[in-house]
């Protein structure tokens, strides 16, 4: 086999892996953008997906922009991340408080690592 030939396999074999973790880490976000809402004991339409970075209108979920990968080509070698905002109502005033929270994912051997804000303790799943 020629050496072009096994960066050929090597770019193929990367983008399926690629493809692979774009498609659980979407799988693992969903589960907690949904699941947030009854954790929090808030309405569902308090917790929505932002962009990571940039502005955002509030009220409006963005669905898969909220990942890092949507913006950026996707790579196996950075995490990942996931912004999702809780908006707080605060009575007597009209909106509310904006709380966003960032999540970043990334994978080490054959398991998915994730992190709430970078701070919070790392939580393991088996791919």
């Amino acid at each position: 086999m020629t050496r072009y030939a096994e960066l050929h396999e090597l770019v193929s074999s990367y983008g399926a892996a690629t493809m692979r973790l774009i498609h659980e880490l979407q799988r693992y976000g969903n589960a907690i953008r949904s699941g947030l809402p009854a954790f929090l004991g808030c309405p569902p339409h308090r917790v929505l997906g932002v962009p990571p970075v940039g502005d955002f209108r509030p009220g409006t979920d963005y669905r898969d922009a909220a990942f890092s990968f949507y913006h950026d080509h996707p790579t196996l070698l950075s995490p990942i991340t996931m912004s999702l905002y809780v908006e707080i109502g605060q009575e007597g005033r009209p909106g509310g408080v904006w709380v966003i929270i960032d999540i970043e994912f990334w994978i080490t051997g054959n398991d998915i690592v994730i992190t709430v804000a970078g701070n919070g303790r790392p939580v393991t799943f088996p791919m």
